[in-house]
């Protein structure tokens, strides 16, 4: 009776799959209406039941990529960079590799890994014939190195991004001008100059830290030199070591990391300014 079973399932498989099979074009019509209305998990499940009936077929390094843009959105980013390199595996094509170099260098952007996405970049400016692609990798390596707040490097990919797009380059020449007036901190200046208490938050605008810090280390300071004028040996070493240290390197902590605060601060304000800046010339180019 189990066995009876068994060979019923097995040939009710076997039809099923004979069945899809001579379907093949309507399984990928539904898997790309169902990318189309963004049901992505779906989608996935269609495009490799399609790839499972037909491994040979020319769609192949199509289904790979689509299978990759799913991955991206559902922000599954090892699985998209995994899709998209078998897609440029089956498919000997210059400009569908570049493509997919450019699909491949923008998940390692999602990843922050900028150096491998800035190879890939590269290698479509200098080597792909495609001039739109060529343009667009000019683009992501000016957002690469915007991220890492690399603004002059940034600003000279953009304008060559842009060309002679007048108002874009307008407001980039305004952007970088403005950033030439806002100077940042050296956090290791500004640990130095806390050997006297108060001077680096001072440096590093951090007005209300100058007040704790000097009088903090004030008082450790008078209250060390009040156990040596009692000679007070024991005392002193045991204050010094357990107190009087910690306060006074911490001092000199606060102030460096105050300098980093405020260059985060200064740099994500003109991260941010840039952001708009690139919006506002989409969003122009798109009406």
């Amino acid at each position: 009776m189990y066995n009876l079973k068994l060979i019923l399932i097995l040939i009710n498989i076997i039809f099923s799959s004979i069945s899809l099979y001579g379907n093949s074009d309507k399984i990928l019509n539904l898997a790309n209406t169902l990318f189309s209305n963004k049901e992505y998990n779906t989608a996935i499940t269609e495009y490799k039941r399609y790839y499972f009936f037909n491994p040979k077929s020319k769609y192949t390094p199509y289904i790979f990529s689509k299978i990759g843009d799913c991955y991206k959105y559902l922000k599954d980013y090892n699985n998209a960079l995994k899709y998209y390199i078998l897609a440029q595996e089956t498919y000997d094509d210059e400009e569908f590799y570049y493509k997919l170099s450019l699909k491949i260098s923008i998940i390692y952007i999602l990843q922050q890994k900028f150096s491998k996405s800035e190879v890939k970049l590269l290698e479509i400016y200098n080597f792909s014939n495609n001039n739109k692609l060529k343009k667009e990798s000019l683009f992501y390596l000016a957002i690469i190195e915007a991220l890492q707040y690399n603004w002059e490097k940034s600003y000279n990919y953009l304008i060559k991004y842009f060309n002679n797009k007048d108002q874009t380059i307008l407001n980039l020449k305004k952007w970088r001008k403005e950033l030439e007036l806002e100077s940042l901190k050296n956090p290791l200046l500004a640990y130095y100059l806390s050997l006297v208490p108060g001077i680096g938050q001072i440096y590093s605008s951090n007005y209300k830290d100058f007040f704790a810090a000097l009088g903090i280390n004030s008082l450790n300071t008078y209250i060390l030199f009040s156990f040596l004028q009692n000679k007070d040996l024991y005392g002193s070493i045991v204050f010094f070591i357990s107190t009087f240290l910690r306060y006074y390197t911490g001092n000199m902590m606060n102030a460096k990391n105050n300098s980093i605060k405020y260059n985060n601060k200064i740099n994500k304000k003109n991260l941010k300014k840039l952001f708009n800046i690139l919006d506002m010339s989409i969003i122009k180019n798109k009406n």
